[in-house]
């Protein structure tokens, strides 16, 4: 009897056991990580909390945005590939996080291209990115246009400001910014103290109106190509483009000011502008602004195409005569791809006149490896005084020539 006893009472101890352990399995909440958040349109005015948890939200799905969004501090959002944020024009993405508490957008990959990226199609002037991590963007176009990867893209009617901003593994660019030619179209309202970094192209493409926007303190490092791509167009009223410790890559002709309407520049000391394949730099054009470059004894400006080849690129001329025209502590070489007019012979590092004369003032400049002349100045424009410490080195045609 003991030993049937004994065994009975174990079994009955066993099932108990077993059956309490179901019991609270079947109560116990598992654990769900970084569950999906639902996808829906923002229509009406929303924002997104910082809950405290690791990942605030995930998504995997583009979220259109047609109300204003307003991201907390401290929040962290994730995307899934193919997710993205898309702001239409009616929409607005008011994102401002703070340096101990930064708003953080990223893939649940940790990867080049994890997902869409932003897309700002809105012209809101509460459109803005501060104290912000951007990473992982760039997997896919929202509108099928491969140019147009990257962490953010901006449409040229829209505008954003970034600002002490991180932007981060692209697979493409950093930020893209939409438009060829219009100056008046700034789409990049400001772009202050930000990082680019291990982006799969340039970490900022953006029209040469837009340049102006570009303050001092950025960071770029580690990307595919650490300059700055402007792609060319025209500019008109005044623009100043500061030293930003990388070059500025000119992809595409640029003209400051044009006809009737008059355009300026300044280019700050240390500035290094670097061109295309046969693209050049023009001011004037029957307008009568300037470009001044000067930089000083310790920081000279360094302009050159970016293949260093007599030749790379087509130089830049001056059809003005304003007496603000100017190049001082400058080094210029490997120009003249080109001619600005179409007369073959009118090719140099520096081109004075074309469709109308010019005029520029020049000191302390190295004008040197030009596949034609180092200065060319066409009838009817000024004779450069090349005596004020003007250096030539290497120009092909010869250093410097003047018709009469």
């Amino acid at each position: 009897m003991k030993t049937i006893i004994k065994k009975t009472s174990n079994h009955f101890l066993q099932v108990v056991l077993v059956a309490g352990l179901i019991t609270a399995s079947s109560c116990k909440k598992e654990p769900i990580t970084n569950p999906v958040t639902p996808c829906n349109d923002i229509n009406s005015e929303t924002t997104w909390k910082n809950t405290s948890a690791a990942v605030d939200y995930t998504f995997d799905c583009t979220v259109n945005v047609n109300a204003k969004l307003t991201i907390e501090p401290g929040t962290v959002i994730e995307f899934k590939n193919g997710a993205g944020i898309l702001v239409s024009s009616s929409g607005a993405l008011k994102a401002i996080g703070t340096s101990a508490v930064p708003i953080v957008m990223r893939g649940t990959s940790d990867i080049q291209g994890g997902w869409k990226g932003i897309l700002i199609s809105s012209n809101n002037t509460e459109n803005e990115l501060t104290y912000c991590t951007v990473k992982n963007g760039g997997s896919a176009s929202f509108d099928g246009n491969a140019t147009f990867l990257a962490n953010v893209r901006v449409s040229s009617t829209a505008q954003l400001r970034i600002n002490n901003s991180v932007i981060s593994k692209s697979a493409k660019y950093g930020v893209f910014v939409e438009g060829l030619d219009d100056s008046e179209l700034e789409a990049l309202t400001s772009i202050a103290n930000d990082t680019f970094t291990e982006n799969g192209s340039y970490p900022l493409s953006i029209t040469a109106a837009m340049g102006k926007n570009i303050t001092t303190g950025i960071l770029i490092g580690l990307n595919q190509a650490n300059k700055v791509e402007v792609r060319g167009g025209r500019m008109f009223g005044d623009h100043t483009w500061n030293n930003i410790s990388v070059p500025y890559f000119i992809s595409g002709n640029t003209s400051v000011g044009y006809y009737t309407s008059i355009g300026n520049l300044k280019v700050m000391p240390g500035t290094t502008l670097e061109f295309g394949s046969d693209v050049g730099l023009t001011i004037g054009e029957y307008s009568n602004g300037y470009i001044d470059m000067t930089g000083n004894s310790s920081q000279h400006i360094t302009i050159s195409g970016s293949n260093p080849v007599p030749g790379s690129w087509k130089g830049i001329c001056f059809q003005s005569t304003n007496a603000k025209n100017k190049l001082s502590y400058v080094d210029i070489s490997y120009g003249g791809s080109s001619s600005f007019t179409g007369n073959t012979s009118q090719k140099g590092n520096i081109v004075v006149g074309g469709f109308s004369a010019g005029d520029v003032s020049v000191d302390h400049i190295l004008v040197g490896l030009s596949k034609a002349y180092g200065i060319y100045s066409t009838l009817g424009s000024a004779n450069i005084d090349i005596t004020n410490n003007v250096s030539f080195q290497g120009n092909v045609s010869g250093d410097y020539y003047y018709e009469q």
